[in-house]
């Protein structure tokens, strides 16, 4: 929403609006390209027809205020602009929305897309409306600004896509983010259909690769690659895709000096991933390469870290004499330096080394000790508990009590979307 003072110019529209800026608005605006007819439509529309809001805080002043993307709170827009509409004679009112506010006293101005490049004339696209926009806008966000990340996922021809979905408002144009460097956005709703949409075609992995693959070549320097590597790696756990970004991760592990700290940060995520592709072996070899690489050090998590990944891939492949060794050392180290995630994972998998010995009694007081550790651990894994706890219950034949568990858990990771417990 932004307001601003009008008084002069066309049909009560100020004549910057026309003429290359809006005074008084939060952001600066330069022009509106391709919308000058439209412009002049809206202005003459604001003479005969106003919507009136905030009526305490406008009444009296000379304004013009706009509302946009109403079709988010549509019922509630209409609802106000009904109740204030005759409550500010100086204000008028522009909304924009994909649907009608159905308010009293409402003008309805249908705009039409901008126009796009042919698809036979990709050439074309300089006396495109859209093109126009977009290009002035992106090069005020970023004068380096360019979509090779979007022709690195989708090839030749991603351009025309791109600005399409800009000029249906479901990609907004390139904006700064944290690193200086400028990126679209998204919705999330829109984000969650386009994936499944990928997901049903089968080219979730592959382009989530292709995009890794692209933001670490933009990180031409080997430690800033290692740590976009890093920042990423949680997002793709979170989302299920760390298994198909191995082979990304050990391209940015490769430039890191062996026992580093960002080195050994990967080969945790090295040996997660392996463990998720269902490599157990692959996985020790990680994790064991950060034991040897810190055993010398301090304690440290990078430590726990390694000896609980150990101990968890040592269960896989039946080891589960060195996989208990592992996880009690990683116990005691967890607790010497509180380490409470850690801690909770030893005393997970403690559990199923209990479990797998036939010692049921046991696996319940650790998986329910485990439990028990609420303070400094991500829900995620308090969540993970639940599971411990629902299998050695089923195995120790306390089945009533495993159904409980197991749905009270199941409802706890729906209502958090974690698919992953």
């Amino acid at each position: 929403m932004a307001a601003c003072g009008y008084g002069t110019g066309v049909g009560g529209l100020p004549a910057a609006a026309v003429t290359g800026g809006l005074r008084g608005f939060p952001a600066a605006l330069t022009s509106f390209i391709g919308r000058e007819e439209a412009v002049r439509d809206v202005a003459g529309l604001l003479d005969q027809y106003r919507l009136v809001t905030l009526a305490r805080v406008l009444a009296g002043q000379q304004l013009l205020l706009v509302l946009d993307n109403c079709e988010h709170v549509i019922g509630a827009a209409a609802q106000l602009c009904a109740r204030l509409l005759a409550a500010c004679d100086e204000v008028r009112v522009l909304a924009t929305s994909r649907e009608p506010l159905a308010a009293a006293g409402e003008a309805r101005y249908r705009l039409g897309p901008l126009t796009l490049p042919s698809p036979g004339d990709p050439a074309g696209g300089e006396r495109s409306e859209a093109v126009a926009l977009f290009a002035d806008r992106a090069r005020r966000a970023d004068p380096r600004f360019a979509l090779e990340a979007a022709e690195a996922l989708a090839g030749d021809g991603a351009e025309a896509v791109v600005l399409r979905l800009v000029d249906c408002s479901l990609l907004s144009p390139p904006r700064a983010g944290p690193d200086g460097r400028s990126r679209y956005v998204m919705l999330e709703t829109l984000r969650a259909y386009g994936a499944g949409l990928l997901a049903e075609a089968g080219e979730q992995d592959g382009a989530a690769a292709a995009l890794a693959g692209y933001a670490l070549r933009v990180a031409e320097e080997p430690a800033l690659a290692l740590r976009l590597a890093g920042a990423l790696a949680w997002w793709w756990f979170l989302r299920g895709r760390l298994a198909g970004v191995y082979r990304l991760l050990r391209q940015a592990a490769g430039g890191a000096e062996a026992g580093s700290d960002g080195w050994c940060a990967a080969q945790l995520w090295l040996g997660r991933a392996a463990q998720y592709s269902a490599d157990p072996a692959g996985a020790l070899g990680h994790f064991t390469a950060v034991r040897d690489a810190v055993a010398g050090r301090p304690p440290s998590r990078a430590l726990t870290a390694a000896l609980t990944g150990r101990a968890a891939a040592l269960r896989l492949m039946g080891r589960t004499a060195e996989a208990a060794g592992d996880a009690r050392r990683a116990l005691a180290l967890a607790r010497q330096i509180g380490d409470p995630a850690r801690e909770l994972l030893a005393l997970a998998d403690l559990s199923f080394d209990a479990d797998s010995a036939g010692a049921h009694d046991e696996a319940v007081r650790l998986a329910r000790q485990a439990g028990e550790i609420t303070t400094g651990i991500p829900g995620r894994l308090a969540r993970l508990c639940s599971y411990v706890l629902t299998t050695v219950l089923a195995d120790a034949g306390d089945l009533a009590e495993a159904a409980r568990v197991g749905a009270a858990g199941l409802a706890r990771a729906r209502d958090a979307g974690d698919l992953y417990n």
